[in-house]
C-alpha cells in the first residue's frame, strides 16, 4: 500500500502532467481504497488484486528495459508477450474475481455494504484496464504498420 500512496503523491505533486493523468489518478485512488478497505475489513481481496496487478508488471518492466536498447524487434516481441499476460490476468482473471467477490460470495466482512464498494472499485479498475489494453494494441499496430512505437 505504501508503494501506491507514494505513487499517487508523486503523480499529483512532482510528476509532469501526462496525457493519461486522470486515468492514472483514478487507478491510484481505486487501488488505495481497495487496499485500505480490505485491510480495515480483514478481507483478502486486496491481496488478490495485488497479485493480479503485479504479475503483468514483470514483462512490462522487461519491455521498458528492451525499449531503451537498439533491439526493437525484441522489444515488440516482449511487448506482445506483456499484452498476453495483461489479457489473461487483468482482462480474464479480474472479471472473474469481481463476479466471485461481489455476487457469489455471501461472506460479509463488516457490513453487507462493503461488498458493493469492492465491486464498484474493481469494476473501475477493469474499465481502465480495457481502455489501456486498447491503447496498447494501437501502439503495437503502429509498430507493425509504421515501424514506430510511440505513446498515444
Amino acid at each position: 500500500m505504501g508503494y501506491h500512496v507514494a505513487s499517487i503523491l508523486n503523480h499529483c505533486f512532482s510528476k509532469e502532467k501526462s496525457n493519461d493523468y486522470l486515468e492514472m489518478l483514478l487507478h491510484h485512488l481505486c487501488t488505495i481504497y481497495l487496499y485500505g478497505f480490505s485491510y480495515m475489513t480483514n478481507c483478502l481481496i486486496g491481496a488478490v488484486v495485488s497479485l493480479i496487478h503485479d504479475l503483468p508488471d514483470i514483462p512490462i518492466a522487461w519491455t521498458r528495459a528492451w525499449s531503451e536498447s537498439e533491439y526493437k524487434t525484441l522489444t515488440a516481441v516482449s511487448f506482445a508477450f506483456s499484452l498476453l499476460v495483461w489479457l489473461y490476468t487483468r482482462l480474464g482473471m479480474l472479471p472473474y474475481i469481481i463476479y466471485v467477490s461481489t455476487v457469489r460470495l455471501e461472506v460479509y466482512t463488516v457490513s453487507p455494504y462493503v461488498q458493493p464498494i469492492f465491486g464498484f472499485l474493481l469494476s473501475c479498475l477493469f474499465c481502465l484496464h480495457i481502455y489501456w489494453y486498447i491503447l496498447c494494441l494501437r501502439i503495437l499496430a503502429n509498430f507493425f504498420t509504421k515501424g514506430v512505437a510511440e505513446d498515444l
